[in-house]
């Protein structure tokens, strides 16, 4: 009796994750057609066939809802980046790894969308876009500042700013997501975005003049 009720329990609240789940990125499709300001929670409820009594018993503002955004999209690859950079042995092996891993953020992810929503209507809500900076941008900008300063004292490299050196690696990132989200034409960037990656990957570490292993 006892396991039927844990599974219960357990199937339950995989439903309620999967619901989470269906309503942020009706949410999202929203806000990125309409903008954040123009959205409205019933049209986000419509999107999602659901009542808009039952949207509030998850979300009960717009805000809400990007701070899920947040949490959904960007904080698990803020997380992989971090994890990257923390287990690299190198700041060589850090940059291969991140830069390998960066084209799938934009070309499989969601980021273009936020990005675009953040950019296009940060006036809007200061205090939502006032988290993503210090729960996504923040930590990520520390965790990489660190790397360079370990490899600075390991004598590995020569980096004079590693604060400023930091958002030289990930301005990539913003840039192509923007790009895809403002300029592209369907699932078509116009350019490739490995080649992309794989060309700031060498103009990194040759800017810190690192052999690069062979």
């Amino acid at each position: 009796m006892k396991s039927k009720v844990n599974n219960t329990r357990a199937i339950s609240k995989s439903a309620k994750a999967e619901k989470k789940q269906t309503i942020l990125l009706a949410a999202l499709d929203e806000f990125y057609e309409r903008g954040f300001a123009a959205a409205r929670m019933d049209d986000i409820a419509k999107r999602c066939h659901i009542s808009k009594g039952t949207l509030y018993l998850y979300f009960n503002s717009k805000d809400a809802l990007f701070n899920g955004l947040i949490e959904l999209i960007a904080k698990p690859k803020q997380q992989q980046l971090i994890g990257m950079m923390n287990q690299a042995t190198s700041a060589q092996s850090a940059l291969v790894a991140m830069t390998d891993f960066m084209p799938m953020i934009i070309e499989q992810g969601q980021l273009p969308k936020l990005m675009k929503i953040l950019i296009g209507d940060s006036g809007v809500f200061p205090e939502v876009v006032q988290n993503y900076k210090t729960s996504v941008i923040e930590p990520a900008l520390a965790a990489l500042s660190q790397l360079f300063h370990r490899s600075n004292q390991s004598g590995e490299t020569q980096v004079d700013e590693p604060e400023l050196f930091a958002r030289l690696v990930v301005s990539p990132v913003i840039f192509s997501a923007i790009w895809k989200a403002v300029f592209a034409s369907g699932d078509a960037l116009g350019f490739d975005l490995k080649k992309l990656f794989s060309l700031h990957q060498k103009v990194l570490i040759n800017s810190l003049h690192i052999d690069q292993e062979k």
